[in-house]
């Protein structure tokens, strides 16, 4: 990509942001490219309309600049704070800027970092030597976390910060990468449950077995067990946010409270929210499933031989803390995040095996998986319209920060 090429995508950025998307993506192969992408996230915070979480940050943004700083530091440092990252982000903007178009801006853009970056490795040839079937199971896989996940963007940045961090240790075999996974409860104190990977990547190391058992063992474990171990966990750190979201997610009152809103909001989804619902619920419970399962009987022609075995393995650990952690509520949070880096492996084992290697079995589950998981993704991508403006689509940076 030629100096006048980025010159022309920084300009039209700046004239109008929405319209640089399809060059973003189609030079998504070059380190420029992907650079917009994540400026892109940045003008969709600053423009976002506030739903879901975002209400709730917008609110503790402004609470924030009342209260001094020296307090607001210090509640930090107590552990009242579980999303610690977005607590931190939000009152050093505040210190800087009086509105939340720029604190959003700033935690969209690091959720893009993540999720582009992340997609960059599970990208291991160019998108230009790809086929048609290729580049439609590509963009199926960018879409799916594309925005959809935002309103829960605390949560969903931790998530896509391990996913990260393991897409590069299997890339680079940098065992620094597994290190800063034991900085995930900074971003939501939910996700500490991954700081098990490290160590079970680093004890397991490539034993494929061993990774088997695990998902096994999570599949057989009580609901009461996994309950028992966070309700003494809450116990032993009384009145911090442990037990708050302990209470609040894995306790008995606490699940039925969440169940009963749950089914009161399914009674409003209208047929096409259903029909998503229902497609993500056979992507993650059945085609994720089902393709782990046929790489596990293939392992030898489709993965060992391909080199693959490693991130096979980091799918098989995620789907073991995804089970554990569906005996609570909103555990299904880490089944999305487990299905990406599935359908991630499931990408690379396409594009490394499609010509010398890949199996019948494997290509009629692509054949079936891909077009399934395409529909999802635009579907999720329209029904997440509640949160873009319509300043994203026609308005530019410097008329915004003008105006707001």
């Amino acid at each position: 990509m030629d100096k006048q090429s980025k010159a022309y995508l920084l300009l039209l950025y700046l004239i109008w942001p929405f319209s640089t998307i399809y060059l973003a993506i189609r030079f998504f192969d070059y380190k420029f490219g992907r650079r917009m992408l994540i400026l892109l996230y940045g003008f969709l915070g600053f423009t976002a309309l506030s739903f879901g979480d975002l209400d709730r940050y917008e609110r503790e943004f402004y609470l924030k600049k009342t209260v001094s700083f020296s307090s607001a530091i210090e509640t930090l440092v107590s552990l009242q704070e579980n999303k610690f990252y977005n607590s931190v982000v939000s009152i050093f903007s505040g210190v800087f800027f009086e509105t939340h178009h720029y604190y959003f801006a700033i935690i969209f853009m690091i959720y893009g970092f993540f999720l582009v970056n992340t997609l960059d490795v599970f990208k291991p040839i160019k998108l230009t030597k790809l086929n048609n079937f290729g580049l439609i199971f590509f963009l199926g896989l960018f879409i799916y976390f594309l925005i959809r996940p935002i309103p829960n963007l605390a949560f969903y940045t931790g998530g896509l910060f391990v996913v990260y961090n393991l897409a590069n240790y299997y890339k680079t075999r940098a065992k620094k990468y597994l290190f800063f996974i034991f900085f995930v409860p900074l971003f939501h104190i939910g996700l500490t449950i991954f700081v098990i990977l490290p160590i079970m990547l680093l004890v397991f190391k490539n034993r494929v077995w061993l990774y088997v058992l695990f998902v096994i063992f999570s599949l057989g474990i009580g609901k009461s067990n996994v309950v028992g171990v966070l309700g003494n966990l809450a116990e032993s750190n009384s009145g911090t946010q442990i037990e708050s979201k302990y209470k609040a997610y894995a306790s008995e009152k606490g699940q039925e409270s969440l169940e009963k809103r749950y089914a009161e909001n399914g009674e409003k989804y209208n047929g096409k929210l259903k029909l998503l619902l229902d497609i993500q619920q056979a992507i993650w419970y059945f085609f994720v499933p089902l393709g782990m399962l046929i790489l596990f009987l293939q392992r030898k022609q489709l993965l060992i031989a391909s080199e693959i075995l490693p991130l096979y393995n980091m799918a098989l650990a995620c789907w073991g803390v995804s089970n554990l952690m569906l005996n609570i509520s909103q555990g299904e949070r880490f089944l999305a995040l487990f299905s990406f880096v599935a359908i991630g492996l499931f990408f690379i084992v396409y594009v490394k095996t499609r010509i010398t290697l890949m199996s019948r079995a494997f290509n009629l589950f692509l054949t079936i998986f891909v077009p399934t998981l395409f529909v999802y993704a635009l579907m999720a991508l329209i029904a997440s319209h509640f949160m873009i403006s319509l300043e994203f689509f026609g308005s530019n940076l410097i008329v915004e920060i003008i105006t707001k």
